[in-house]
């Protein structure tokens, strides 16, 4: 105890000084309240006021937080390429402008899978198509070539040759075709967009449509507005559709030729036997035969018409089958005027 009232005490290298009226503690020169001096009504108010706000804020951030998980949760999904479901927007802050961009995602990211799914069913209906559709020139060639051994016949030998070459032949001109329409399908190609001289090539398509069907007259109607396309993939397209009609029609095949501020529409009339209505969209299948009249004996490989309608998607277009006034079938080839 020293002079002036205090007591001083040391334990272990630790020096206490405690003042007589027990206000203030002295440890190792760090000043400490002593319990004595708390003012505990005010230190109360503190940790009262705390609490409340702390509850104030926690019930104020719930819904954010709530909001937060849910987009946690998306992005998850996504991550791990499992379908979710669209995200609450509940408002127009920050969060929101986030949560409208992931459904904005996550339509995008189901559109291309959905997109994916039917690529490859295409894919797949194609590849099956296909292999039938080699059935029959291979059997030939294989019967031909069986034969060939056992015939000692010089012209029976050479028509069995021919047979076999004819085969061949329809099997490249079938491998041509399916690498084209897969090509053109699903993207391998794209378009060449320029303007285009439309009645140079309507005339160059009937010039060549005319010399493989010359008993069928093949006749233009309209004017031949600007517009742009791909060349060489119109030029294409419009020989399927008008070799199409020529292949069926009895004496007459008629293209209409028309046009509004958008687009340009190419109208092929013939007067055969028509495609049953509930029918016209299965023409636009791979290798789809709807009758007896439409099998392969008649000519082509099953894809004109497919090929018709890829070119058309590629430039924003379409194709559609109906009734022509001519009594026959109607297909019409529409696209944009501008391909910009």
């Amino acid at each position: 105890e020293g002079e002036d009232g205090m007591l001083v005490d040391g334990f272990e290298g630790f020096v206490a000084v405690l003042l007589q009226d027990g206000r203030t503690l002295l440890r190792n020169d760090v000043i400490f309240i002593s319990v004595a001096a708390v003012n505990w009504p005010f230190w109360i108010f503190v940790v009262i006021t705390m609490g409340v706000t702390f509850l104030v804020l926690r019930w104020a951030l719930l819904p954010i937080g709530r909001r937060l998980d849910s987009i946690a949760n998306a992005t998850d999904r996504i991550a791990s390429q499992k379908p979710i479901e669209r995200v609450r927007v509940r408002g127009h802050d920050s969060i929101g402008r986030i949560e409208r961009r992931l459904n904005g995602l996550n339509d995008a990211v189901q559109e291309a899978v959905a997109g994916l799914h039917d690529s490859i069913g295409t894919q797949r209906d194609l590849l099956h198509a296909v292999a039938h559709e080699f059935r029959g020139p291979i059997g030939r060639i294989r019967f031909a070539h069986d034969m060939l051994g056992d015939v000692e016949n010089e012209q029976v030998r050479q028509d069995l040759s021919a047979r076999i070459d004819q085969a061949v032949d329809e099997l490249e001109e079938l491998m041509t075709e399916v690498l084209g329409y897969s090509r053109i399908r699903h993207g391998g190609y794209r378009p060449d967009i320029a303007p285009i001289d439309l009645e140079s090539l309507v005339s160059r398509t009937m010039e060549k449509v005319r010399q493989e069907h010359p008993a069928v007259s093949f006749e233009v109607s309209g004017d031949y507005p600007e517009v742009e396309a791909d060349a060489r993939m119109l030029e294409r397209a419009l020989i399927n559709v008008v070799r199409n009609a020529g292949r069926f029609a009895e004496r007459r095949v008629l293209l209409e030729i028309s046009s509004d501020d958008q687009s340009v529409s190419l109208a092929v009339h013939d007067d055969g036997p028509g495609v049953a209505p509930g029918k016209r969209d299965r023409v636009f299948e791979p290798f789809t035969r709807l009758d007896a009249s439409r099998a392969r004996e008649t000519g082509g490989s099953g894809l004109g018409l497919a090929i018709v309608q890829a070119i058309a998607l590629q430039h924003g277009g379409e194709v559609t089958c109906a009734d022509s006034p001519e009594g026959g079938a109607l297909f019409v080839l529409r696209w944009p005027l501008s391909q910009a």
